[in-house]
């Protein structure tokens, strides 16, 4: 499948044909990007159906804006958390090439014996993980509060339109009223 096309299938269409009040359909969509930009890929669309209920958010919107993260933007959304997150934490990393270095020293270190998995995973996550979560938090919130008043407005909009273009209740097509035969 092109990205276009699954782009459209995952994102578009599910934002289009949503139902629900504008506020749900705006919770759904911070609630989906927050949890899509997070360190978080296998694990978003768990994420976001067991917080949906409780937070009154749509789902479908949630599962459609995870899809922020995906093969194609993982690693830069990833590079980008962990290059805040470090500044934050006053690591003061440079760039992809220490980036890379880090996880590839980490990694080669476990696949020669040197670490266990436990020491890898624990170097990991103080190297490289923890940075990534605090840029991503800082990043996701800076993006999901601006997204629930962006879909706030585009569904009371929609929601809107809707509600004009549908027929009047009680009203009777065109056809049926026309005056026909009588019986």
């Amino acid at each position: 499948m092109k990205l276009g096309a699954l782009l459209r299938e995952r994102l578009i269409t599910p934002l289009r044909k949503a139902q629900g009040s504008p506020p749900s359909i705006a919770r759904g969509g911070a609630l989906g990007i927050w949890v899509g930009l997070t360190p978080t890929v296998g694990a978003q669309m768990l994420i976001v159906t067991a917080l949906a209920v409780p937070l009154r958010a749509n789902l479908p919107v949630s599962l459609a804006m995870v899809w922020i993260s995906n093969p194609f933007t993982v690693v830069p959304l990833y590079f980008a958390f962990y290059l805040l997150g470090a500044l934050l934490l006053g690591q003061g990393h440079s760039g992809w090439d220490e980036f890379r270095e880090l996880l590839v020293a980490r990694l080669d270190a476990f696949a020669s014996g040197e670490t266990g998995l436990v020491d890898t995973m624990l170097g990991l996550g103080h190297e490289i993980f923890w940075p990534m979560v605090v840029g991503s938090i800082v990043i996701a919130s800076l993006v999901a509060v601006p997204t629930y008043y962006l879909l706030f407005s585009a569904a009371r909009r929609a929601q809107a339109r809707r509600k004009r273009d549908a027929p009047a209740a009680g009203a009777r097509p065109a056809e049926e009223s026309s005056g026909g035969s009588s019986p």
